[in-house]
């Protein structure tokens, strides 16, 4: 019977040794056992019970200590029985190349780490050492570094024996730091795996300024950036601090060791204004600065703090004010209960006349001058050059010394409702007054003549009084004066007017409501006319001809909440009376019903499709909106909840704002609604929040909302595509595709756009991945910017923007003017006309080479000299293009292609061999997208 190989081979590897284990297949007298490396064999022989035998791996003979790589190991084992043996059975453990290291860089370290799990079915990716080599260079891509094998040398380093895992750290130098690291196995290398460190802190930011206006900052600055030390986005930080320090012109300066908060974070690049809320006003007694911060990979570089406004500093408080008639001066004493050290104090009249300053901390001064009703005493605190035009400074604080006698205020003469009394009243600013004097005449001048005032003495601290027997349509003129206990009076008051001259005009009602539930508070306004300066003395609203409230003054607004009747309709006028007692007419009718006000179905139950648990995942949204039934009508918005700035393809900036509508649609009635993707197509960008709201009006002008707050996040999003340029250098067109990326799906179209020295021109609108264009009019070095836009309209992604860019091989030596199916080629010899509006984004154009911001809508024109044999076949199609009258385009040597607008004049004489021809060439835009299907190309 033949004997049994052993079974169960498990073989394994542990550092160095791999070991082969198994089953002995029944009991034998002795076992053999060998391994295959390289061809070499070597039987051992073993007792009939061993279960295990293990190859130890001599490292020095194989790769990388040598050439020679093992691929493999592979043991064999048999039994022995009575001198017969049974087959051999065998396990083979093999050797990958090893994985390729991940390599990253965070600031100043690079660091590496290398997977060497065992792949089940595949082997072992056994990693012997790492290899990892370092350079200094000038180059931003990997392709273009100077890398070397082996060794070192003044910006390289070369070293090797490094473990699987490991940091490398190294010094700022002016230059582009590279490392790339492999793994070396017993069966070869990895492939290397690379990062790079721009060093440099970037510029700071420059001509920093900063505006306060309520809680809201715009901040200006201008960016500064070069190769060695580029931007990566930029960001805007403010701080409130206690000041402590003021710079030669009183400005606050920002103390070290404040904490700065960041407003907006992600700036792109080129970004010079950036507004943004605080959400507070500075507190009391601090100031806010900001600083711009610029960043470039972990690098990062903030600007000098900026002062930009102040809080209002802590009120000082008066203890006492003194006052010497005698001396003719006033001491107060007071507290500076400000924290800010470099304040200082004035005092000041009610005028705000500076009467006289003190240093912070001053307890006591002293004025030559005394309270007076036009001109009471007073203090504030400020900080700056000036009291007048302080940077912070406090409310202003007034106190009246009791034994001063000061004039009454706020004198005030109201008619009553009895026919010829007045009622009169006052504020007594005079503590120590006891009682008072009220006068009064039919002219102004009384109080100055020998007709003197009638006058009433009132011997009590009144602040009102009523005045009778005045006669109807005369003038009057009140006056009042207030007195001590020893009788000594106050200056008179300011002079009070009141005619009994005319009645006022017929009012106008107004109501906030035209239906209110039972019991529901509700405003009414009216307005009157009058001839002359008679005021309202009452109002009376009526409900249906019955009395609903009253005012007794001159407010021509009230609110109320009568508790009518639930389906009740009421007529509501208003009639006024002037302060001589003469009688408006009666108003036109305002109505009011009591109804039941409409009920919106919540947004989210109304819902059926596109929003789920605040996310827009697709299109359409579908939702049927209830409560403004018949007669009524739904409206339905979609508003943006945070400010954003988004890149578009054709190189412009398009800002959102908080709060803007971007999609407004009402309809009559309660039913169903589609947001269709056409209809928000380029509104929705992924990642943006925003708020959907309903709101629904009944018949008679009742509403009621709901909202909802939603992000978008698509199921399908954008991602950059594939793109081929080929040029064909005869005919001086490009041949473009682009390539669908993995996640392509239908409805998936693809813009180009050319870049040349001008903006990005779209050339292709809504094309096909795959599909071969022409582009007729290449730029001379320029190439093309290929965007996957989905059927929702977005090329924005979790991953960022979804465009690849290419560059052509074009290279042109001539100008071309391509026009009716001709072309001319025109040498390079030309005179630049800057007699555009510059209004241009580092636009080299023609020779030029202007700055500002690209505008589209600004005209550019260039003139062309040029001398054309007469015999050269130029001639005749100079002469076509001075009878052309349609559009041509022109590319020029310098990168630019664009639409033109060509008038051509020729200057020379009849007999003349030369003939010298002047181009003036406008541009204008093109009529259509310029970019052609191949199998369209004529």
């Amino acid at each position: 019977m033949a004997i049994q190989k052993q079974t169960g081979l498990i073989i394994s590897r542990s550092g160095n040794d791999v070991t082969l284990e198994w089953k002995p297949g029944q009991a034998y007298d002795s076992q053999e056992a060998y391994w295959n490396v390289q061809g070499n064999k070597v039987i051992t022989t073993l007792s009939g019970d061993a279960a295990s035998i293990t190859y130890t791996i001599p490292l020095q003979d194989y790769y990388p200590n040598t050439k020679t790589k093992l691929p493999s190991v592979q043991i064999y084992v048999r039994g022995c029985i009575d001198g017969k043996y049974s087959a051999w059975a065998s396990a083979t453990y093999k050797f990958l190349v090893p994985n390729k290291p991940v390599a990253v860089n965070e600031s100043l370290v690079f660091s590496w780490d290398v997977n060497d799990d065992y792949i089940v079915g595949k082997g072992d990716p056994y990693i012997c050492d790492v290899e990892y080599q370092r350079v200094n260079s000038t180059s931003g891509t990997e392709k273009k570094v100077q890398w070397q094998n082996g060794g070192s040398s003044s910006n390289f380093e070369d070293v090797t024996g490094q473990s699987k895992s490991g940091t490398l750290a190294f010094t700022e130098t002016p230059n582009i730091e590279w490392f790339r690291v492999c793994a070396r196995g017993l069966n070869g290398q990895s492939a290397w795996a690379y990062a790079c460190h721009i060093v440099g802190v970037p510029f700071q930011a420059t001509g920093v300024s900063g505006t306060l206006s309520g809680t809201n900052i715009t901040a200006k600055w201008t960016p500064k950036s070069s190769p060695e030390k580029p931007i990566e986005y930029q960001y805007v930080q403010y701080c409130f601090a206690t000041p402590t320090s003021e710079d030669a012109k009183g400005i606050p300066i920002c103390p070290d060791g404040v904490t700065w908060i960041t407003a907006v974070d992600h700036i792109i690049p080129t970004a010079k204004t950036q507004s943004f809320s605080m959400g507070q006003r500075p507190p009391v007694d601090k100031c806010v600065w900001i600083r711009i911060g610029t960043t470039w990979k972990n690098d990062t570089i903030q600007s000098d703090p900026v002062y930009v406004g102040s809080g209002l500093l802590v009120s000082p408080t008066i203890v006492s004010i003194t006052v010497d008639e005698i001396a003719r001066n006033t001491v107060i004493v007071l507290s500076d209960n400000s924290t800010v050290s470099l304040t200082k104090i004035a005092v000041i009249n009610s005028t705000n006349k500076i009467l006289a300053t003190a240093a912070h901390g001053t307890t006591t001064i002293t004025v030559n001058e005394i309270p007076t009703q036009e001109a009471q005493i007073g203090i504030k605190v400020y900080q700056g050059a000036s009291a007048v035009k302080p940077n912070m400074y406090s409310d202003n604080v007034f106190s009246t010394a009791g034994d001063v006698p000061l004039a009454p205020t706020n004198v005030v003469a109201v008619a009553t409702e009895k026919n010829g009394v007045v009622s009169l009243s006052w504020d007594i600013p005079w503590t120590d007054a006891t009682g008072a004097e009220v006068s009064w005449a039919d002219h102004d001048d009384a109080w100055m003549s020998t007709e003197g005032p009638k006058t009433f003495a009132i011997d009590q601290r009144a602040t009102e009084w009523n005045i009778a027997g005045l006669v109807s349509g005369v003038v009057y003129y009140f006056r009042v004066r207030l007195k001590d206990a020893g009788n000594v009076y106050s200056p008179y008051s300011a002079m009070a007017t009141l005619s009994f001259a005319s009645a006022p005009g017929k009012p106008t009602l107004t109501a906030s409501a035209v239906a209110v539930q039972p019991g529901e508070a509700f405003q009414v306004a009216w307005t009157y006319e009058t001839t002359d300066t008679t005021e309202q003395a009452l109002a009376i609203i009526y409900d249906n001809g019955v009395e609903l409230a009253r005012v007794e003054n001159n407010s021509q607004r009230m609110s109320v909440a009568p508790a009518w009747l639930f389906g009740s309709t009421h007529s509501l006028t208003v009639q006024t009376t002037s302060a001589s007692g003469c009688i408006s007419a009666m108003s036109d009718p305002v109505v009011i019903n009591v109804a039941a006000a409409p009920v919106i179905s919540p947004i989210d139950a109304a819902i059926t499709s596109g929003i789920t648990d605040g996310v827009l995942t697709e299109m359409p949204i579908i939702m049927t909106v209830t409560g403004a039934g018949e007669g009524g009508q739904t409206i339905i918005k979609i508003e943006r909840l945070k400010d954003y700035f988004v890149e578009r393809p054709d190189g412009s900036v398009t800002e959102g704002y908080d709060g803007e509508t971007i999609y407004a649609v009402a309809y009559g009635g309660d039913g169903e609604l589609v947001i269709n993707p056409e209809d928000l197509v380029g509104s929705f960008d992924d990642g943006g929040e925003y708020r959907l709201t309903g709101i629904v009006q009944d018949s008679i002008g009742q509403s009621a909302s709901s909202f909802l707050d939603f992000y978008v996040n698509w199921d399908h999003q954008a991602e950059a595509p594939g793109a081929t340029v080929i040029v064909d250098e005869t005919e001086l067109i490009a041949k473009i595709q682009a390539i669908a990326p993995a996640s392509y799906e239908a409805g998936d179209v693809v813009d180009i756009y050319r870049l040349s020295a001008d903006a990005p021109e779209l050339i292709v609108e809504g094309g096909s991945f795959g599909n071969t264009y022409v582009d007729p009019y290449p730029a001379s070095g320029g190439g093309y910017r290929f965007v996957d836009r989905t059927a929702n309209g977005d090329y924005i992604s979790d991953a960022g923007v979804a465009w690849t860019d290419r560059e052509c091989d074009l290279i042109l030596n001539e100008v071309i003017i391509d026009f009716n199916n001709n072309r001319l080629a025109l040498p390079y010899n030309l005179r630049l006309a800057n007699d555009w509006i510059k209004d241009f984004e580092e636009t080299r154009y023609l020779n030029g080479h202007i700055a500002g911001d690209w505008n589209a809508g600004v005209s550019r024109s260039i003139s062309i000299n040029t001398d054309i044999p007469r015999d050269d076949n130029e001639n005749i199609m100079m002469r076509e293009l001075s009878n052309y009258a349609g559009i041509c385009h022109v590319r020029t040597p310098d990168g630019s292609s664009f639409a033109a607008d060509i008038q051509v004049s020729e200057q020379s004489s009849f007999d003349s061999y030369i003939r010298n021809y002047a181009l003036k060439i406008t541009r204008v835009d093109p009529e259509g997208f310029e970019g052609v299907d191949e199998d369209n190309y004529g």
